[in-house]
């Protein structure tokens, strides 16, 4: 799923547990046992990813939210998104 654009809708998969602690997100993906953890824009980004979205309404969210550049929110967003992907965090939502 490394092709997420801005068209993609994408959300959580089933096999991560979360907690917050104190503004940020601490993860387990249950199947690896690994663990992560996310800074106050990666939580934020990860409770909007609790329901299917489009990667577009997020970018259009955190511009709202924060003082950055439109296309520095599109392209960091899209990064963490396809990383978050490459470590079975999140699924891409296919329409059929």
């Amino acid at each position: 799923m490394d092709n997420i654009t801005m068209e993609s809708t994408v959300c959580r998969t089933e096999s991560i547990v979360t907690a917050d602690m104190d503004g940020e997100t601490v993860m387990m993906h249950v199947e690896s046992g690994n663990y992560f953890g996310l800074g106050e824009v990666g939580s934020t980004i990860w409770s909007m990813l609790e329901e299917p979205i489009r990667v577009r309404s997020i970018v259009d969210r955190l511009s709202e939210s924060y003082d950055v550049e439109r296309a520095r929110c599109e392209a960091e967003t899209l990064a963490f998104l396809v990383e978050m992907s490459t470590l079975g965090m999140i699924e891409e939502i296919v329409s059929q």
